[in-house]
């Protein structure tokens, strides 16, 4: 069956990175894969059932071709592998070598160094260059004032940062520049894997055309001298059917022809027998390729199987890790919420703490001022209640040393009577029951005071009860003062006479009261002295601790920041240093291995190019030698098909002979005599057959001798050659087969 390759240009579905500029882009446009598809043409055929066999066929076809490629590629590896293994070993020995030399030199080198200058005198000079280097520059910085250190101390660290920063950008543009070229030497490496696997196939595919070709030159070579025996058989058969009309078969038998071609047939027989068990034997062989093959596709199968286990248990493990890495990670992520949320609670009572400080301090500053404020008060009430009382005293006096005198009618009505006074000091007493009514509607809110002022404190509680103790008592004697300057325009003898008892008893009440007012006044100035002393060192402490919680929490702060920010930049930059050494050594591997992989891809290709070069030259020898085979094939398919012709009209002459046999073994097992009874008896004289009706009716058959004899021959020569067009036959189907 004869195969048409054809190529076809195939858009490429390889997608440009993002990251990849626009040149890049165009060059990867530009360089669009080639993939050649090979069409298959079926020739003929009869049904549905046949194009699934052929294809089929194909399909095995390519299976096997993909096998061939991929034991091939296999047995490359292997090599390479084996190449690679030696290649250690030499390198791990060239490796012990250099590093027995490096351990001499370095003990050399250590011996002339502690001959010189010891490495301790060396480390100390560079130590104290460090140190003092250091030294000056913070000399320096506490030498100056406050602010310009600082700006001396920032500059100094942005001059560092500016000299750390720029090697870092260029240690990112060159890790950008590496990365870029990496992934042009990736697409260069893919590129010349595809060219190196499509020229591989196409090699392989080739190696199987000249292997199938040169199976064919011997199986030709194998067939030449079968065809040219096998012509000559034919053209001895036209022969002996030629002399065979005009023989006899005593003259056919003991012919050259006829022993040569029992000789013949024979061999051919024997031939047959040989060809058929080893046929049996490539049967059973291919039955064993195929059980083989069968073992080998489980065996794959199970493999693959076991692979794929391995794979998902591995997958397994890493989604449990994963998931355990994730509730890892919510755990940190929740106690780091729970630390800020508490942080920010504390930082919250700690707002709360200060508003309450303040909101105290301010408390304790109004409080003092009250204090001071009703202090004076106090003090001036003090005064006012000594001068009514020196006035009393005066007034006592003067009153004892006066004479009573009449007064007119006249002054009379201008000053009050008795009477008049009484009514006068019964309004003054309704005025007092509404003054006590306030008092007492005062006294309500004054309560509802102490309940608020409750909740304050006991000193806050004693204070107010010391304010509103001194209130009613000036009041009283605002009241007081108020009744004695009415009484002074009342009549002097009827003041005498009418309030003398009730001045002596308000003046004794008021001089108990006094006594008592002054005890109380000296126990709550002791008790005010000692609370303003202890709000005072308080107050003092309080906010000497206020002040110390400030400035301690303010350094605090301050050193956190200034550690955090430190071990932050300290931190990013070891990662930044790692990470970039490790970015650079990673790079550099693979640029050195994408290298040596493009170099070892290179020569190979250049190997396979080689390869491919001499097998299509192989190619177009066999090709041309396949052409005169074709060529010879056709001939000999002419010359098959005019033998298959032959042996159908030799099969259509046969099927005639055979007839011709049917009717004459009829004619000849019949008797000759009557020509109706078959024959079933023999005379023993001449050994010939009749039937025993004419045996028995008569005694001499001289016509019929002849006949018989005749017959008899006849029927012996058609058998010799019945079975010589039959063994003919089955030769040439084997050979067209």
């Amino acid at each position: 069956m004869s195969k048409r390759s054809l190529s076809d240009n195939s858009d490429g579905s390889d997608q440009d990175d993002s990251q990849s500029t626009v040149d890049d882009q165009e060059i990867a446009a530009k360089k669009r894969r080639l993939v050649a598809f090979e069409t298959v043409r079926l020739l003929s055929v009869t049904g549905v059932n046949d194009i699934d066999d052929k294809k089929a066929k194909v399909q095995a076809y390519k299976l096997s071709e993909a096998l061939r490629h991929k034991n091939k590629q296999l047995k490359t590896k292997e090599r390479e592998i084996e190449r690679l293994r030696q290649r250690q070993m030499t390198d791990e020995n060239t490796s012990c070598t250099i590093n027995r030399h490096w351990n001499n030199l370095d003990e050399q080198l250590r011996l002339i160094a502690l001959r010189g200058a010891s490495s301790e005198e060396v480390e100390e000079l560079l130590e104290g260059d460090e140190g003092a280097a250091t030294g000056d520059f913070l000399d320096e910085i506490v030498q100056m004032e406050g602010v310009q250190g600082e700006h001396v101390y920032d500059k100094r660290v942005q001059q560092r940062y500016c000299s750390k920063h720029r090697p870092l950008k260029e240690c990112e543009d060159q890790i950008a520049m590496l990365t870029t070229r990496n992934e042009e030497l990736e697409r260069d490496l893919e590129e010349a894997r595809f060219d190196l696997d499509k020229a591989q196939r196409q090699v392989n595919k080739l190696d199987y055309k000249l292997y199938t070709l040169a199976k064919d030159n011997s199986a030709h070579c194998e067939i030449r001298p079968a065809t040219k025996m096998l012509n000559g058989v034919a053209n001895g058969g036209g022969l002996s059917d030629s002399q065979s009309a005009y023989s006899s078969s005593a003259q056919i038998m003991q012919s050259t022809e006829y022993q040569n071609l029992v000789a013949f047939y024979s061999v051919v027989i024997d031939e047959c027998r040989r060809l058929r068990s080893d046929f049996e034997a490539v049967t059973e062989e291919r039955d064993l390729l195929r059980q083989e093959m069968l073992q080998k596709v489980e065996e794959m199968k199970a493999d693959e199987h076991q692979s794929m286990r391995k794979m998902r248990s591995l997958c397994e493990q890493i989604t449990r890790d994963l998931n355990q890495m994730r509730t890892e990670s919510d755990m940190l992520r929740m106690e780091f919420e729970q630390s800020l949320a508490a942080h920010s609670k504390q930082d919250a009572k700690q707002q709360d703490i200060k508003v309450l400080f303040g909101t105290l301090k301010t408390q304790n500053y109004q409080l003092n001022s009250d204090v001071a404020k009703y202090r004076k008060k106090w003090k001036e009430g003090v005064n006012t209640n000594y001068k009514i009382q020196t006035e009393l005293d005066s007034e006592r006096r003067r009153l004892e040393r006066c004479l009573v005198i009449e007064l007119d009618d006249e002054d009379s009505n201008e000053l009050a009577s008795p009477d008049q006074s009484r009514d006068d000091l019964d309004i003054s007493d309704d005025a007092n029951g509404e003054s006590v009514s306030a008092l007492q509607a005062k006294i309500l809110e004054l309560k509802l005071k102490l309940e608020v002022y409750a909740d304050v404190g006991a000193d806050v509680r004693d204070k107010a009860e010391l304010l509103v103790r001194e209130r009613r008592l000036k009041k009283e004697n605002e009241r007081l003062i108020h009744q004695i300057k009415r009484l002074g325009n009342i009549e002097r003898r009827e003041r005498m006479r009418y309030f003398e008892m009730d001045a002596n008893r308000l003046f004794a009440q008021k001089d108990s009261e006094i006594e008592r007012l002054k005890r109380e006044v000296t126990m709550l100035k002791d008790t005010e002295a000692s609370l303003m002393l202890d709000l005072d060192n308080t107050g003092s402490a309080l906010e000497e601790l206020q002040e110390q919680n400030a400035k301690l929490i303010s350094l605090q702060k301050e050193n956190d920041e200034g550690h955090i920010k430190m071990m932050n930049d300290r931190i990013i930059a070891t990662q930044l240093q790692v990470k970039i050494k490790e970015e650079m050594a990673h790079l550099e591997s693979q640029v050195n291995n994408l290298t040596r992989q493009i170099a070892a891809l290179q020569c190979e290709k250049e190997s396979q190019n080689e390869a491919l070069r001499l097998a299509l030259e192989t190619i177009g020898v066999k090709t041309k030698e396949n052409v005169r085979q074709n060529r010879m094939i056709e001939a000999l398919r002419k010359q098959v098909t005019e033998q298959s012709l032959n042996t159908a009209d030799l099969g259509t002459r046969s099927e005639k002979i055979a007839a011709q046999l049917r009717d004459i073994q009829e004619d000849v097992l019949t008797c000759p005599s009557c020509k109706v009874n078959r024959k079933d008896a023999i005379l023993t004289k001449c050994f010939h057959v009749f039937c025993m009706k004419c045996l028995k009716t008569s005694t001499t058959f001289p016509s019929f001798v002849r006949s018989f004899v005749i017959a008899n021959l006849l029927l012996n020569r058609f058998g010799d050659v019945s079975r010589e067009f039959l063994v003919r036959s089955t030769a040439e189907e084997d050979n067209c087969s």
